[in-house]
């Protein structure tokens, strides 16, 4: 019998649906990280036809991913959140989003979008274990090159 968990595919699910339309506003996440939102956009662009301006071909290498769904043990139920949680050992899946043609991977919990990184040397030993130890967000802040994190 196949155990088919609906939360899990619910979850895997959103954070997609979100990631296919956060093409359209990804600078205005947050203004007071604009200035590296608007340098990823700015890689991204070059993948756009005229290089200024989303078009078709832009949302071609937008959508062009690499999807991990991972389960992660946590030290308490706050999960990759790292806040104040209950003190018991809690499983819990991620979600990453990888697009190499703007060097970012999008860090996703329970479908919410809580970091994106730089794929560069800082995530490479978490990506050569298959993200199995990727860190929470607040960890994330010190181990890896943030583009944008979740306040």
């Amino acid at each position: 019998m196949i155990d088919i968990n609906l939360k899990i595919i619910t979850e895997l699910l959103s954070s997609i649906e979100h990631y296919d339309t956060l093409s359209n506003y990804f600078t205005q996440l947050d203004p007071k990280q604009y200035e590296n939102l608007n340098e990823y956009h700015l890689i991204m662009l070059k993948n756009s036809r005229d290089g200024k301006y989303i078009d078709e071909r832009y949302v071609r290498y937008w959508k062009d991913i690499n999807l991990h769904l991972i389960k992660q043990m946590w030290s308490n139920t706050s999960c990759g959140y790292e806040s104040i949680g209950g003190s018991a050992f809690t499983a819990s899946y991620t979600t990453i989003i990888e697009n190499h043609h703007g060097g970012a991977i999008f860090v996703y919990y329970n479908g919410k979008l809580v970091y994106v990184a730089k794929i560069n040397d800082k995530l490479k030993p978490f990506k050569d274990n298959e993200y199995s130890d990727l860190p929470g967000i607040n960890s994330a802040k010190k181990k890896l090159d943030l583009i944008y994190f979740l306040k």
